[in-house]
């Protein structure tokens, strides 16, 4: 039995993305090794003795991307001009993609998203987000 305050964990991750195993080890102990993260994909994450930790981590193809705020708003900058497929995610929710091109001006563009469930085609949260560039 592990002394108060001394819980193990045994992080892992059996997702096609990203596997790994962070074996057995205690809260503060330093780390054995590192997941690399190195291929594009959600990496589902779990912890072996306790069943209700786990979280979903989202390794992207590039580094435009943002989180949204408490009113589902967010920004994306220094995004380089050029087309792309914007993609709004969340984990409960089926993917939603606009295609959006990036002008060479660097004016902000506005794109509205709903959350729908994918049972229901009813929007049941409406937000905007935008995706702009910071060029001079």
């Amino acid at each position: 039995m592990a002394e108060r305050g001394q819980y193990f964990h045994n992080v892992f991750s059996k997702s096609d993305a990203n596997r790994f195993d962070l074996d057995l080890y205690k809260k503060g102990d330093p780390a054995k090794k590192s997941p690399p993260f190195d291929k594009p994909g959600e990496v589902d994450v779990f912890c072996s003795i306790h069943a209700r930790m786990s979280c979903i981590i989202l390794v992207l193809e590039n580094p435009y991307f943002a989180k949204t705020d408490g009113r589902g708003r967010y920004t994306i900058t220094n995004v380089p001009p050029g087309h792309y497929t914007l993609v709004a995610w969340q984990e409960r929710l089926p993917n939603d993609t606009k295609e959006i091109i990036v002008p060479e001006t660097g004016k902000p563009l506005r794109c509205r998203f709903y959350a729908r469930h994918q049972e229901s085609a009813q929007d049941t949260n409406p937000a905007w987000r935008s995706l702009g560039t910071n060029q001079s």
